[in-house]
């Protein structure tokens, strides 16, 4: 597995440092936040204090960057001239190993396009995890045409008797 990254949301340094949009930078995550529907959101405001300190330092903007790792984890970092300044939010996305709340965060990462999940990497997921329902519903297909096929032989096994017949008959009477 890898660790992705994309980033959400920049926010320029002011010329009046606390007048930085770090704020609006973040609803911009919450937004992303809110799309994968997690029973550990994330907080509604982050403290600015750190981020915008080292903004004025390096005198660059801060950047907010979705970071998944294993396809396990997914953090959002400050980052200000590529360093980490912060996580203001990181959380565990297995949903304690509830497969289908799992793989529904997985799917809303992939469904956003940012390359933090593939489809292919949905396809391996699936296949280490399958679905019980959609394999019960596959099993319960595969007896039931197992259950078809038996019928279609003795169908088929009458049918060629009867045939067999026929042709004695037919023989019988002088055919060629």
């Amino acid at each position: 597995m890898a660790t992705r990254e994309h980033e959400i949301s920049t926010a320029n340094l002011a010329k009046v440092p606390k007048d930085s949009r770090v704020d609006t930078a973040w609803q911009v995550v919450l937004k992303f936040g809110r799309g994968l529907s997690l029973s550990n959101p994330p907080p509604s405001t982050i403290e600015p204090d750190k981020i915008v300190a080292e903004m004025t330092k390096v005198k660059k903007p801060v950047t907010m960057v979705a970071v998944v790792k294993d396809l396990t984890s997914l953090s959002i970092e400050a980052r200000v001239a590529g360093t980490k300044v912060s996580t203001p939010w990181s959380v565990d996305i297995t949903s304690g190993k509830d497969v289908k709340k799992w793989r529904a965060t997985l799917a809303a990462l992939n469904s956003f396009n940012t390359g933090l999940v593939t489809a292919d990497e949905l396809k391996v997921f699936d296949k280490v995890h399958p679905d019980p329902v959609v394999l019960a519903a596959l099993k319960k297909e595969i007896a039931d045409l197992d259950t078809k096929i038996k019928e279609l032989a003795t169908q088929l096994k009458e049918k060629t008797t009867a045939r067999a017949a026929k042709q004695k008959e037919y023989t019988d009477k002088g055919g060629k």
